[in-house]
């Protein structure tokens, strides 16, 4: 019904097929399916043909090795062709029956049999071609390409040690240059001298046999340096080293010395400058080059590293292995260690047993190394805290010379290998040994270098990488992402490389994989920047790239990141999952502040006996979810945190360990406090959290330096009864229960003990061994909510660092001054309470602020919780990690406050609330309204005060007092000051957003104190004090002894 005619509805067809050995035959029948046509309501039903396809590879040709695989560029080379199906069929026959061509090149059949083609081959007078072999074979066609020949293509290659490759069929002298141009390809079939300059612009491969190849300078132009292939690599030993010292070595621009350098031919102009600062041009948009420059380098593939299964005793000479391993017999293997104070060891392969998953060594191990998994107690899974063995030796090697290991100009000045600007890396099982340069930034191991903004990331992306490596001894690093997108880093081996190890350097690189890699002993170094005196296995300028299963071992740092100026302060895209940290000294460091612009979230990570497991200088927007720390000497601290009321957990299903051993009974040696939380955020929240055999020593400590709040959820305590550490200075901060699992009951509350909150109704306590020196407060219906209450904004100066008089009518205590971050007190306040305060010194206050919470936590919902049905309703999906949470609903918070002074106060100004006139009432009046009284038990001291100053001595409040009083009460000095008491009140009723008061005391009225006039010449000049005259003076009030004089005006 689509249309008239059916002679429009074919569009278009797909063709489906299968795979099929080349013994196969069959036949299959042939239908068409999903016929449609644009102007179809739906697609028709399947059309059988009825026709039938037959196929049989009794006829096809197939070429497999060929012997040799490479010949002279000069031609002339017998290659002979093996394969299967190569004798013609039809009239005619023999070597005019058969077509020949290598890389696009002929090669003339002198012989043709049904197994074999023997050809000769021509010159090759054009560019050096991709790798292809054609023949085409009469009656047969063309012949399929068997495994044989795929993995061992043709190459026309000159031979090294022919005089007849060289210009004036001369070779090569130690200090000769070589320059090998365009469309030249040259096979290594002898150690070469030592070069000074090898630029390759052509092809340079390594014969199939152990050679070396020494050159001060190795630049890689355009062209290609192959050490074996992806398909066969390389199993003889091939050694690359590089010559030079730091004086005479002259450095070239941008790619320096000592090194194998990587660039394309020509490019690099206009938006493609070599420094552009940013990404110039995308992978499918590449900024063009004349030649790709290309350093291929394959060695004899080996697991790099892998775990231990058993714990193995010191003394032990076999390691149980997780993966059946290949080393060779003699290697070089690297055990990491599993105690504080103890080192890695080195040794060698003495054999393999058991299909290579039992290793033999040459010689015991002096230490023990765990083979083991923690279990845990519960639902997580279990950490992996295995030592880790790792293979040091390969078959091809990159090495700085010997003098970059001794004394002299040369020393800690190693080899480089890096691609600039353009050039494609593929490296994998190569040794990297003496490499790096100390004190010359930039020239690292191995290096990419602003591949992106020089508009090449088409060569990165797909096709470079560095795996399974050994990168050991090395001056300066060990793998550097600089300014390039797609870095690949697989499976590496780190050991003793100094500086930060695993490095992504400035900020703008994306997408860098760094995945699988090991990084042991890090070393320090003094001469780059500022934090490798501490060095990281892993750093990193922002929140960027994938960090995937990658293990740090007694490394200064584990991972560090220090974010960089620039495009970095926005990258917002981490994948960090499943990484460790053993026996590092910090497991995860983050300083200076940084958090990523939009929330990040990080998987599984293992922090195992390291010094901090895990220190954020300051740090928002990150969900830790499935964290370990065991055994660690402080498992997690927090300087600052950024997060806001609403935001993600900062923990999720956090895993705290004081001991593996299930059988002690204590913390571990070197165990310490597990949790150090923030110092200035009323917002930290983890939740859930299990802790494990801390036995007495405790866990959770709050608010570095200062006072705060801190929220738990779903927390799960075996083996450990110590569970808060609470001070009185500095003043621990409080713990927010939510839903019950810290003190039994939902929103309870924990904090440092103090006698005005010993209330007699019940609602706290103060003799639960679970938080020693600490109260439990709240009720089982949860209504109850405790404040930091943040007295602050103190004049005069003599102020600070007194302690903070604090009573109710429960008991009084005294509260100290913290100097490092709030610079003032904190009180923590039960909602709907009085307390009164006074700081213990003799000068009263001029100024003083008080800040009660924070006005989300106190008014708003909270709690990472989503509701399926609610979410649905927005067109929203709940994450797993907001299920089963807690909600915090609000309820009404009041609170009296007192602020007791000795000396004269006419009056306060307040930010908040109004200035009342009589006691003002938490449950009526709006937030920070105010009055204040004097105290009448002081005003009865003095005698003869008028009505009217008794009036205002009697007790009651007033917004001001008057000059009158103040008069009357000064006539008599011999008496003490007349003190009194501001009352303040907080309420749900106007609360502003800071939720602060800040009061300044007056002496005097509003409209100001009283000021007698400045003699002047209008004035009549000056008058006598002596002379009765001058002065008019009268009763205040009726009734009063008290006159009050001033100066009549001048005559």
């Amino acid at each position: 019904d689509a249309c008239a005619s059916r002679g429009d509805l074919l569009r278009g067809a797909r063709f489906e097929g299968r795979p099929f050995a080349a013994d196969e035959t069959g036949e299959c029948a042939v239908s068409i399916s999903a016929v449609r046509s644009p102007l179809a309501s739906a697609d028709g039903a399947a059309v059988d043909t009825g026709a039938q396809v037959h196929y049989s590879l009794e006829r096809t040709p197939v070429v497999g090795l060929l012997t040799p695989d490479r010949g002279t560029a000069r031609g002339g080379t017998e290659v002979i062709v093996a394969g299967a199906r190569l004798d013609p069929i039809g009239a005619g026959g023999g070597v005019d029956a058969v077509e020949v061509t290598l890389n696009g090149y002929t090669c003339a059949p002198t012989a043709s049999a049904a197994s074999s083609v023997t050809c000769v081959t021509g010159p090759r007078d054009g560019a050096i071609a991709a790798p292809s072999t054609r023949v085409w074979i009469a009656g047969r066609g063309w012949a399929l390409r068997g495994a044989d020949s795929l993995a061992s293509p043709w190459a026309y290659m000159d031979l090294w040690s022919d005089p007849l490759s060289w210009l004036d069929s001369e070779l090569p002298a130690d200090g000769d240059s070589v320059v090998l141009p365009e469309g030249q390809a040259l096979l290594l079939d002898e150690d070469s001298p030592t070069l000074f300059l090898f630029h390759i612009s052509g092809l340079v491969e390594f014969d199939r046999k152990d050679l070396a190849l020494n050159a001060t300078y190795i630049w890689v132009a355009g062209g290609t340096l192959r050490v074996g292939t992806e398909a066969r690599p390389f199993e003889q030993h091939a050694t690359i080293t590089l010559h030079g010292d730091r004086w005479n070595t002259i450095e070239l621009p941008f790619i320096g010395s000592k090194m194998i350098a990587v660039t394309n031919l020509g490019g690099l102009f206009g938006a493609c400058h070599v420094h552009a600062g940013a990404e110039v041009a995308p992978a499918s948009d590449p900024c063009p080059v004349r030649s790709v420059g290309h350093l291929d380098l394959h060695g004899k593939a080996h697991h790099s590293w892998t775990h231990i299964v058993e714990t193995a005793d010191a003394g032990a000479t076999t390691l149980r292995l997780a993966e059946p391993v290949a080393w060779p017999v003699g290697g070089r293997v690297l055990v990491t260690q599993s105690a504080r104070g103890q080192r890695e060891e080195i040794r060698r392969v003495a054999a393999l047993e058991e299909g290579g998953l039992v290793l033999e060594l040459d010689e015991p191990l002096a230490n023990a190394h765990l083979g083991t998994w923690h279990w845990h107690d519960d639902a997580h899974a279990p950490s992996d805290l295995r030592a880790a063995v790792a293979l040091l030796d390969r078959t091809v090697k990159v090495q700085g010379d010997d003098a970059s290991a001794r004394a002299g100009n040369a020393f800690q000045f190693g080899a480089h290998v890096g691609a600039f600007h353009g050039g494609v890396l593929r490296v994998e099982n190569v040794e990297f040994f003496r490499t790096g340069q100390a004190a010359n930034l930039g020239r690292y191991n191995f290096h990419w270098h602003h591949l992106a903004m020089a508009g090449r990331t088409v060569d990165v992306i797909d096709k470079a990488y560095i795996h399974n490596c050994s990168i050991h001894d090395t001056f300066q690093r060990a793998v550097v992402c600089h300014g390039t997108n797609y870095c690949n880093i697989q499976h590496n081996v780190a050991y003793r490389a100094k500086g930060h190890n695993f490095f992504t350097e400035e900020g703008p690189e994306k997408f860098a994989l760094i995945e699988h890699n090991l990084a042991v002993a890090a070393v320090p170094h003094p001469l780059l920047l500022g934090d490798d005196i501490n060095a990281a296995g892993f750093w990193l300028p922002g929140f960027t790239g994938w960090h995937r299963h990658n293990l740090a071992s007694a490394c200064p740092r584990g991972w560090k990141l220090s974010k960089q100026a620039g495009p970095g302060l926005l990258q917002t895209d981490f994948s960090f999952l499943n990484n460790s940290a053993h026996l590092c000294g910090f497991g995860w460091r983050l300083f200076p502040p940084h958090q990523p612009p939009t929330p990040n979230t990080f998987g599984t990570f293992t922090a195992f006996r390291c010094g901090t497991c895990m220190f954020y200088y300051s740090s928002g927007n990150i969900n830790h979810i499935d964290h370990r720390f065991l055994e660690c000497t402080r498992a997690i601290h927090l300087n600052h945190y950024m997060n806001g009321l609403h935001d993600e957990p900062f923990f999720t299903d956090a895993v705290l360990v004081g001991n593996i051993d299930p059988d002690a009974t204590s913390a571990a040696p070197g165990t310490g406090l597990a949790v150090h939380s923030p110092k200035d955020n009323e917002h930290w929240l983890v939740s859930g959290m299990h802790v494990t055999n801390y036995h007495d020593t405790p866990v959770l400590f709050g608010c570095f330096e200062t006072a705060c709040t801190m929220r738990y959820e779903r927390t799960t305590w075996v083996n450990s009864s110590h569970r808060t550490l609470l001070k009185p200075s500095p003043l621990t901060g409080i713990f927010h229960d939510m839903d019950g699992t810290l003190t039994g009951f939902p929103n309870g509350w924990v904090t440092y003990d103090e006698e005005f909150n010993h209330f007699d109704d019940g609602v706290c306590t103060w003799d639960d061994p679970r938080f020693p020196e600490g109260m439990v407060c709240g009720f089982a219906d949860g209504s109850v909510r405790m404040r930091r209450l943040y007295v602050h904004g103190q004049e005069p100066w003599q102020l600070d660092n007194k302690l903070l008089e604090v009573v109710s009518d429960a008991g009084n205590d005294t509260v100290v001054f913290d100097t490092k971050k709030l610079y003032g007190w904190a009180v923590p306040a039960i909602a709907n309470r009085t307390y009164d305060m006074r700081v213990a010194d003799p000068n009263d206050f001029q100024q003083l602020s008080w800040q009660y919470g924070t006005h989300p936590y106190v008014f708003d919902a909270h709690g990472y919780l989503c509701v399926p049905e609610e979410a649905a309703a927005l067109n929203e999906t709940c994450h797993w990690t907001q299920l089963n949470r807690t909600r915090v609903q609000p309820v009404i918070e009041r609170l009296t406050l007192h602020l007791n002074y000795s000396d004269w106060r006419s009056g306060f100004d307040g930010t908040a609330g109004e200035a009342l006139q009589y006691d003002p009432d938490m449950d009526n009046h709006t937030f920070g309204s105010w009055a204040h009284k004097k105290w009448e038990f002081q005003c009865d001291l003095y005698a003869n005060l008028s009505n009217a100053s008794l009036e205002e001595c009697s007790g009651r409040y007033w917004d001001e007092h008057s000059l009158f009083l103040k008069f009357e009460l000064d006539q008599q000095p011999d008496l003490g000051q007349v003190g009194g008491r501001l009352t303040s009140v907080i309420s749900e009723k106007e609360a502003p957003r800071s939720m602060t008061q800040s009061f300044t005391a007056r002496e005097c009225p509003a409209s100001g104190c009283w000021r007698p006039r400045a003699p002047g010449a209008d004035e009549g000049g000056w008058q006598r004090w002596s002379d009765p005259e001058v002065w008019a003076c009268a009763k205040l009030t009726e009734g009063a002894t008290i006159r009050e004089c001033r100066p009549r005006q001048a005559r």
